[in-house]
């Protein structure tokens, strides 16, 4: 299984007419471990935590998904 996962920026912006809004979106990105590596396959990272429960690439996205700060963030996962 692989996971991605995508976001949008909303500024606002300073112009001559005023301030606009601009919005970016990000997609296709991979999160990243506590040690900055990337965590985007299921067979790299699968591993048993203490309490016997296997700890899935999509637990980790869906941990992100309900604790971030990111504007529209959203996961997809795909079975490799």
């Amino acid at each position: 299984m692989t996971c991605t996962y995508s976001y949008t920026e909303t500024t606002i912006v300073s112009t001559p007419d005023g301030e606009e809004e601009e919005v970016v979106e990000y997609t296709d990105l991979i999160l990243l471990d506590e040690n900055g590596e990337s965590f985007g396959e299921e067979c790299i990272k699968k591993r048993d935590t203490d309490d016997g429960v296997d700890f899935t690439i999509d637990t980790y996205y869906d941990l992100e998904s309900q604790t971030t700060e990111l504007d529209n963030f959203e996961y997809q996962c795909v079975e490799l």
